[in-house]
């Protein structure tokens, strides 16, 4: 563990030290990513029933998002586009699993660090589609999710990064013929690439 992180480290030096110029996030150029985001642990679900009341369940859960997103420089460091997801959730707890996939849009700020670094922040919101399986029978869910993330970006020159950052998920989705809602939230930590040009 100790060796990844003083690689990390050297390159995060090697990036201040050998900087090739200015990074392509100036306005009028296009963005291109993906990522891949885990969320583990514990996540909080509120069930909003019938009534209208809220009960608050904690699960144990692992998931999997996939995403990619696309974005237009209107001004230097500001991006907006369309963004995409699939994700995979199997609770720990029962024999249930989630699909969803997410269509939405996103906006993301990146302040140039110097060198071959830049800070992002960025939100996207998204409408989504659920299907769940489990207990032999399958049942499909609408919804909506909105996602905050922040984190670094390393440039590996000035038109591709690695970027590595920290998400924080709400969602809340209503099943197909009911009067009641789930509402997740959960905290993960991504990982991704992107294209500049």
């Amino acid at each position: 563990m100790k060796k990844y992180l003083v690689l990390l480290m050297l390159l995060m030096m090697g990036s201040l030290l050998f900087a090739q110029g200015s990074k392509a996030i100036n306005a009028g150029n296009i963005m291109i990513g993906g990522d891949v985001t885990g969320f583990g642990g514990v996540s909080s679900m509120k069930v909003i029933d019938e009534d209208g009341e809220e009960v608050a369940v904690l699960q144990d859960s692992f998931v999997i998002q996939l995403s990619g997103s696309m974005g237009f420089f209107v001004i230097d460091g500001l991006e907006v586009g369309p963004d995409v997801e699939l994700l995979f959730d199997s609770s720990n707890e029962s024999d249930d699993s989630y699909t969803v996939i997410g269509i939405g849009a996103q906006i993301g700020y990146y302040l140039d660090l110097g060198g071959m670094m830049a800070f992002f922040g960025k939100a996207s919101a998204k409408f989504l589609m659920q299907t769940e399986s489990g207990g032999g029978t399958d049942s499909s869910a609408t919804g909506f999710q909105v996602t905050p993330e922040a984190g670094i970006a390393l440039f590996l020159n000035n038109n591709a990064a690695i970027q590595i950052g920290g998400v924080f998920n709400y969602s809340s989705v209503t099943p197909e013929d009911a009067n009641y809602s789930y509402q997740t939230m959960e905290f993960g930590a991504k990982i991704g690439a992107a294209i500049f040009m």
